[in-house]
């Protein structure tokens, strides 16, 4: 209430009006960053207006009212505290997250429903629930915003220009188009069966893992590691694969 530029810095740490425990708190939340949206400053009188009914102007009254949103504007708070306080009320709203998972499933378990369910089902249930809990309590310290560091990039790109910037699989063509891989990319090769999927696959295995000699991890769900191999002795030999296997190299 006394620094409202820093509603934005609030979200940006993954605070929202939900993670309150208190009902009066949330409101208040909203109706500060709704002020601030409107640039309009979140004075107490102005946050009690435009607190949208009776009920939720009640919850903020059973803490005392306008008095209560004096005392929260005349309170010392310095902006360099607000992640502490932020992470503090993440965290509170996290434990209330896993007591309530806890006893939702304490009393699925203690029902009549959980006997239908086989041992499979019953962890995939609580797997579920933590799954979506811990989405939502996720750390936000990836989040970039935009412009943050474009100068820094660009003065970078400048010093040291490439015409393909990323990792260059050795086709020509492509290597232009995709501008090579890039970190954090996830590349999908789709093609109709025996059109050389595999073969397009290997090639590339074999161009970052041993002429860039780069770590890779390269997992193969038809062929056998041996025929693997063969055909990257084939590609970086040049002796045709049959002859390989069939031992005619000699």
């Amino acid at each position: 209430m006394q620094h409202p530029d820093r509603i934005s810095k609030c979200e940006e740490d993954g605070l929202y009006a939900h993670h309150f425990g208190i009902a009066a708190n949330k409101f208040i939340f909203m109706a500060c960053h709704y002020l601030y949206g409107r640039q309009l400053e979140p004075t107490p009188v102005a946050i009690y207006e435009v607190l949208p009914d009776s009920k939720t102007k009640g919850k903020v009254d059973e803490l005392g009212g306008l008095q209560y949103l004096v005392n929260l504007t005349e309170t010392k708070a310095r902006p360099v505290n607000q992640k502490i306080h932020t992470q503090k009320v993440l965290q509170a709203f996290t434990r209330r997250e896993i007591t309530r998972i806890c006893d939702e499933t304490t009393k699925l378990m203690e029902s009549d429903d959980s006997n239908v369910m086989n041992p499979s089902e019953l962890v995939q249930t609580l797997e579920k629930r933590i799954t979506d809990m811990n989405v939502e309590t996720a750390d936000k310290e990836g989040l970039y915003k935009i412009g943050d560091d474009t100068d820094e990039v660009l003065a970078h790109r400048a010093e040291t220009p490439e015409e393909v910037p990323g990792l260059k699989i050795g086709w020509d063509k492509v290597d232009r188009i995709t501008n090579g891989g890039q970190p954090g990319d996830l590349i999908f090769v789709a093609a109709r069966s025996k059109t050389g999927k595999s073969v397009t696959l290997t090639n590339w295995a074999t161009k970052l893992g041993i002429i860039d000699k780069l770590p890779i991890l390269y997992i193969d769900t038809e062929m056998s590691s041996r025929e693997s191999e063969d055909r990257i002795l084939a590609n970086l030999s040049g002796v045709p694969h049959s002859e390989i296997v069939s031992s005619m190299f000699m």
